[in-house]
């Protein structure tokens, strides 16, 4: 199989130089440095990303005009006032290329002639042409290009540029792994294929710990593509490349709506897309973002749409629906390893190579399981876009099926996801094997991303799962009939807003706190007749510093609100009506069990029903203690109003 695959690559280098021509792939971020004055540094490509003179940084003259010195707190990074943040956002594949000369010796700390990564002094570089760390502790840093999206892994070589002397740095990253260029040479090369993670900020000279390099650096260029090496010994050869595109006069000429910045996926939809032509509509995008309208009509989804950073997916509400194919699942018959891009499956002729499929056995399922696109099926074998996450064990029952999350995302910022319907298709009682990683909208590790009225019905997994990532905002949502959660934070999540929306009917919880949710609010939804509490898990796994505030949750399976193994959490006028219903008399309205330090206020816990099920209204217990209790009208349950067993807990003003 590996000989096709190269060939095919090899194609494609041939062909994408024959069409970029002998000067390689245009550039999509150019700084020349040669303003007159004043701190700004203009991108002269046109998905511009300004740069500014932070800390100290000066222009001086440089290689070809005007240039930039770094060191002694000095660096350059993004503008501030730059809406869409200071990094470059994620890619695929890319290269970087600036010339350098080097004030002092390059040492062994961590910094980037050109780097990407959290702001400056905030910690946590996410790639760096310059010094970079091991990937293990105690390795040796490398100078080279290192990439970052958890442990370090990159090309490192022992050249370094010597001081006081002009260099050409080029760094390829992507498809055909990382090569690291010095003056026109490759210095390194590694078949390590990674992103480009997404970033908080681009900088020079520097990195986001706080330490600068005495440097000047002229002639900073990023490329989508990867640079050809004779592109690269050209430019080493010849400056004549410097002077396209021209340095802009201003910015204002940048001002205006961006061309292709608002698509109809209509435009792009044809019956071999995977995806309706949604995904094409979106990759056809500007790389500054923009929106892609869904009209009405039943679009078929045969593997995940994928959301970058800055862009808008919107429908037109509950007309505009997203639909999977009927449920196609299959066992395997040999052991496949982690990391294995083939398998053996009983039975892989329902599935469609292109398609998205998922595997998982009993004992792996969340972030274990994998899903990938199915690239070929021979007889039995079926063969991966990418290798399994961890091993499949026939003896452990692994098995394929055609599931994958809906509308997903991965390390990206700014993204929104309003005014769809996702359809699964499940009948009543939505019951079988889940895993929240399916879910119909799963966002992982985004920052401020917003789900705004969406309708989520009859999906196999969770309705909507955000998984770590800060500030995101889900409000005025429907999820009804999921095999799994409503509505389902966690994994780290900060500083989020779920707000107005309506959780119902589900298998799981209405909404589900995962682990080491922060600072977040969860307020005035409606958790309703789902099998399992109307909001469960608040505490549990490190959940901390969160207010539950004027939720409603009424004819739950079990506990209105389930608060357990926590700390630090307030829970407030909340309604818990006519809970415990599919085991009554033996659920509260509201639990708290091995949590402390919690506020749980102005809650109203009752039973109307002729025939009682909620065992009691709030009951505190196991190891649970130096809890406050204040306000809380607790009459009409089958049980006792309200028990406190901590020694330090303390209640007043509550009825019962």
């Amino acid at each position: 199989m590996a000989e096709p695959l190269v060939v095919c690559l090899l194609v494609f280098v041939l062909v994408s130089c024959a069409a970029w021509g002998a000067d390689g792939p245009p550039p999509i971020h150019v700084w020349h440095f040669d303003e007159p004055a004043g701190d700004a540094l203009l991108d002269a490509g046109d998905d511009f990303v300004d740069l500014q003179l932070l800390g100290g940084a000066q222009r001086v003259a440089g290689r070809f005009g005007g240039a930039v010195q770094t060191g002694e707190g000095g660096y350059v990074g993004g503008r501030r006032d730059r809406p869409q943040g200071e990094g470059i956002g994620r890619m695929a594949s890319g290269a970087v290329e600036l010339w350098v000369q080097p004030l002092e010796e390059i040492g062994g700390s961590q910094f980037g002639f050109i780097g990407f990564g959290n702001r400056f002094g905030e910690n946590n570089d996410r790639a760096l042409l310059g010094i970079f760390p091991g990937a293990a502790a105690g390795e040796p840093v490398r100078f080279g290009f290192g990439i970052c999206p958890g442990q370090w892994s990159g090309a490192g070589a022992e050249v370094r540029p010597s001081v006081g002397e002009w260099h050409h740095l080029v760094a390829n990253w992507g498809r055909l792994g990382i090569q690291v260029y010095l003056d026109g040479q490759v210095i390194a090369d590694e078949d390590i294929r990674l992103d480009l993670p997404d970033h908080a900020a681009i900088f020079l000279g520097a990195s986001s710990w706080g330490r600068t390099v005495q440097a000047i650096i002229d002639e900073v260029r990023i490329y989508a593509d990867p640079l050809p090496a004779d592109v690269v010994a050209a430019h080493f050869a010849d400056p004549a490349y410097v002077a396209t595109p021209a340095a802009p006069a201003s910015r204002m000429v940048r001002y205006g709506a961006a061309e292709g910045a608002s698509l109809n996926a209509a435009d792009f939809a044809f019956e071999a897309s995977f995806t309706g032509g949604i995904q094409e509509a979106i990759d056809a995008l500007p790389r500054r973002g923009g929106e892609v309208y869904v009209p009405p009509g039943t679009w078929l989804i045969r593997r995940s749409i994928w959301v970058p950073s800055n862009v808008t997916l919107r429908g037109a509400g509950a007309s505009t629906v997203l639909i999977r194919p009927a449920e196609v699942m299959t066992t395997l018959t040999a052991l496949a390893e982690a990391g294995a891009t083939e398998v053996q499956a009983e039975d892989p002729s329902g599935f469609e190579v292109g398609a998205d499929a998922s595997f998982y056995t009993d004992k792996m399922h969340g972030w274990y399981s994998t899903t990938a696109h199915v690239v070929a099926i021979e007889g039995n074998t079926v063969t991966l876009s990418r290798g399994l996450s961890k091993p499949l064990d026939p003896a452990e029952n692994a098995a394929m099926v055609n599931y994958f999350p809906m509308v997903t995302a991965e390390h990206e910022r700014n993204l929104t996801v309003r005014d769809l319907c996702i359809d699964g298709g499940m009948g009543r009682p939505n019951r079988g094997v889940m895993d929240f990683t399916w879910a119909a909208i799963h966002l992982y590790d985004c920052n401020d991303l917003r789900i705004e009225g969406c309708w989520v019905r009859n999906w196999h997994c969770d309705g909507i799962s955000v998984q770590a990532g800060r500030g995101a905002t889900i409000a005025d949502n429907m999820v009804e009939n999921c095999r799994g959660h409503g509505l389902h934070p966690g994994t780290g999540l900060a500083d989020s807003v779920w707000s107005g929306n309506i959780s119902r009917d589900n298998t799981g919880d209405g909404l589900f706190f995962c682990m080491r949710v922060r600072h977040s609010v969860i307020s005035n939804n409606v958790l309703a007749s789902n099998d399992g509490s109307g909001i469960g898990h608040v505490g549990g796994g490190g959940d901390k510093y969160n207010v539950v505030s004027s939720n409603t949750c009424v004819g739950n399976g079990r506990w209105g609100i389930q608060v357990f193994d926590g700390t630090d959490n307030v829970i407030t006028g909340n309604l818990c009506l006519n809970n415990s219903r599919l085991h009554p008399g033996q659920y509260p309205g509201i639990c708290v069990v091995k949590s402390t330090d919690t506020v749980i206020s102005g809650n109203r816990c009752l039973d109307d029903q002729e025939t009682k099920t909620q065992g009691a209204g709030i009951t505190e217990g196991e190891e649970s203690d130096f809890n406050l209790f204040t306000g809380n009208s607790c009459r009409g349950n089958l049980g006792a109003g309200l028990t406190i067993s901590g020694a330090h807990s303390q209640e007043s003003g509550n009825l019962q």
